[in-house]
């Protein structure tokens, strides 16, 4: 009956005996060589098979679909991903539209009726509001020219 190989198995010594090639070539084991001589004896050769086993086993995993796999795939996948955001963007117009219709459907009535009745009431209060909104349009408008002067220099 044939012995077995065993990995390298560094003694007391810090030397290998005959057979051990994992740990002869510590490039390939990725653990400083000052742990390996802290570890006993039979660890090391317990962590020189992992690491050996591992390097044999390390790499890309196949894929069999990959192989089966062609442009007309790639082109019709991008296609429906194209599509998809055609889709969301038509979305968010439409969501955009409605926002505003509901927005005017309910604002500006209520702000008429609240203008209305505020007018009949009391005038000077009515004019200090349309004062202050006028005030506030006009800002907002000098601001939103700055901003455009500003980034157009």
């Amino acid at each position: 009956m044939p012995e077995e190989q065993l990995p390298a198995v560094p003694n007391e010594e810090g030397s290998t005996s005959q057979g051990d090639s994992p740990l002869e070539d510590n490039a390939e084991i990725p653990i400083p060589s000052e742990v390996l001589e802290k570890l006993p004896v039979e660890m090391r050769g317990v962590i020189a098979q992992s690491f050996s086993a591992s390097a044999m086993v390390s790499g890309p995993m196949h894929n069999p679909m990959l192989e089966k796999l062609t442009s007309e795939h790639i082109s019709s996948l991008i296609e429906a991903v194209d599509k998809d955001g055609d889709r969301a963007l038509e979305d968010r117009k439409h969501s955009r539209i409605w926002q505003t219709v509901i927005v005017a459907l309910l604002v500006i009535p209520i702000a008429i009726l609240l203008g209305y009745f505020a007018f009949l009431q009391q005038n000077t209060l009515v004019m200090e509001i349309i004062k202050l909104a006028a005030v506030a349009l006009g800002g907002f408008g000098i601001g939103l020219g700055y901003g455009r002067w500003r980034n157009s220099h």
